[in-house]
């Protein structure tokens, strides 16, 4: 074989994105990770019209800077457009956040409940979990940007909402939390939280009040799996909200769904179900990966089709 490109991730700690960047005598292409995981759907049904892309996953390296996660991309094979994503939340202690998402539940109570912060955590037991001292600390550290990154992922959220309820709060292996998270999920719960959806020149998906009412039912003692029911259905309603939204302005009504977060397959039927409802025709993986293992196939796709052009 003799290769006439090589696509990469944008992402410059990625030894496979340092080793294309070492190559010589070949063409290559930087492709963004979440316009990647889209690409990899309409690669797998042949799609080359536009579609609104909903990239769910952890983390992947955002053209801003900050950690991208919660994406809702216009994409086609020619380029796309970030229309939509999550509120950005600060991950505090960077990759340790992702170890114990109990930091992330902290961040995200605090940024939905401000100057209340302390009164939530007491009421839900984290100062005695884990010490007033410890997370007075943690909270001077969500305000270092050096020390806590911004993060729209998905995956971050799922693993806050995790903790918070007490599912899990350490991750010893990738999507620990989240994967207890669904597990834990009650069967027929059709309520769910309140989310802001704030229109702009780029969507943005707030989760803080989200975030209250589920402190607010844990207080009240709650069950654990009815409220990670609802936090599903939050999610879902959401999704549906913005790809409406984004449908409506753009005249697409095909939505590609990718990235690791819709493994959770409570998650994936709902979503699929609901834009079904609305007329809107979804595409998913059914025979590459979702995560980012499905990934270096919509790099080729991108690819390919450019250097036809």
């Amino acid at each position: 074989v003799e290769p006439e490109a090589l696509a990469y991730d944008l992402h410059p700690m990625y030894l496979s994105t340092q080793w294309a960047l070492k190559q010589e005598g070949i063409k290559k292409f930087g492709i963004q990770h979440h316009y990647a995981h889209v690409a990899s759907v309409m690669a797998e049904h042949g799609l080359k019209q536009r579609v609104i892309g909903v990239a769910f996953d952890g983390t992947g390296y955002g053209t801003d800077g900050n950690l991208w996660g919660g994406e809702f991309l216009i994409a086609d094979l020619h380029g796309y457009k970030r229309a939509g994503h999550l509120k950005y939340t600060p991950l505090p202690g960077g990759e340790n956040a992702i170890r114990e998402p109990w930091r992330i539940a902290v961040s995200f109570i605090r940024d939905a409940a401000g100057g209340g912060v302390m009164p939530c955590l007491e009421s839900i037991g984290f100062l005695k979990r884990y010490g007033a001292g410890e997370i007075e600390t943690l909270l001077k550290v969500i305000g270092i940007r050096q020390f806590s990154p911004l993060s729209s992922g998905t995956g971050r959220l799922f693993d806050g909402v995790s903790a918070m309820i007490g599912v899990c709060d350490q991750n010893t292996f990738e999507g620990e939390a989240a994967i207890a998270l669904e597990a834990a999920a009650a069967p027929g719960v059709a309520q769910d939280y309140p989310v802001d959806i704030k229109s702009g020149e780029t969507i943005e998906v707030d989760f803080s009040r989200a975030v209250l009412g589920i402190v607010d039912d844990l207080s009240k003692g709650e069950n654990k799996g009815v409220i990670s029911a609802k936090f599903h259905n939050t999610v879902v309603t959401a999704i549906q909200r913005v790809v409406g939204q984004l449908s409506s302005i753009h005249q697409i009504t095909d939505v590609a769904l990718c990235g690791g977060v819709f493994q959770n397959m409570y998650l994936l039927e709902k979503t699929v179900s609901g834009l079904a409802s609305a007329d809107i025709s979804v595409f998913i993986h059914d025979r590459v990966p979702t995560n980012d293992a499905g990934i270096s196939l919509g790099q080729a796709y991108i690819i390919r089709e450019r250097l036809k052009s």
